[in-house]
């Protein structure tokens, strides 16, 4: 994920990229650190700041950090969030946002459940972006079966939305976005709207 700072181009990467590529050097016999993988990411792109996200391995239910969080314009940040929750899952959101929150960012936080998380329910894999015509700021979300009124056919409106899906709106709404909801199929094998589509300029 990337964003732009006065400073330049901030990468941001999960802990999983890094620890696989460590593995993957050493298994062609060489050896690379942790802080050695991340310095090859900021060489990729022109020696831009990378933020690590996490310390430790990722749960195998939040396995890319755009299941975790999206990046909106004015330095916001929504995040997951799983309150009364004490699971691996919890901390790693949780530690996402301090960390976003330490690098400045607004941090606005999406409720969900554990439940949700594991079956890769996530409200935050989704595409911002500013219209090309108009200039608004549209973003494109996922909802899942639960989260959408039973009767309701077509374009999906704010009405028709329950649960997460709805307060996925108000979040979004409130971050000077205009939400575009859309039926989720791809969360059966693991991923979401931003999963399987990318924003070209």
């Amino acid at each position: 994920m990337f964003d732009r700072t006065d400073a330049g181009l901030r990468v941001f990467i999960g802990y999983n990229d890094l620890l696989l590529t460590t593995q993957n050097v050493g298994m062609d016999g060489g050896w690379l650190s942790l802080p050695g993988a991340a310095e090859r990411v900021s060489r990729l792109f022109g020696g831009a700041e990378v933020a690590v996200m996490g310390q430790t391995p990722q749960s195998p239910y939040l396995p890319h950090i755009d299941e975790s969080f999206v990046l909106l314009d004015g330095r916001t940040a929504v995040v997951t969030r799983l309150p009364g929750s004490t699971s691996d899952e919890a901390r790693e959101l949780g530690g996402y946002a301090g960390q976003l929150a330490d690098l400045g960012y607004r941090v606005l936080t999406i409720d969900s459940t554990i439940e949700s998380v594991r079956r890769y329910e996530a409200s935050t894999n989704a595409v911002p972006f500013i219209e090309r015509t108009t200039g608004r700021r549209r973003i494109i979300y996922p909802v899942f079966p639960a989260e959408v009124d039973p009767q309701a056919i077509g374009a999906l409106s704010k009405a028709a939305l329950r649960g997460k899906g709805l307060h996925a709106w108000e979040v979004y709404a409130s971050a000077g976005y205009e939400p575009l909801p859309v039926r989720d199929f791809a969360h059966v094998v693991g991923g979401a709207s931003h999963c399987i589509s990318n924003a070209l300029n």
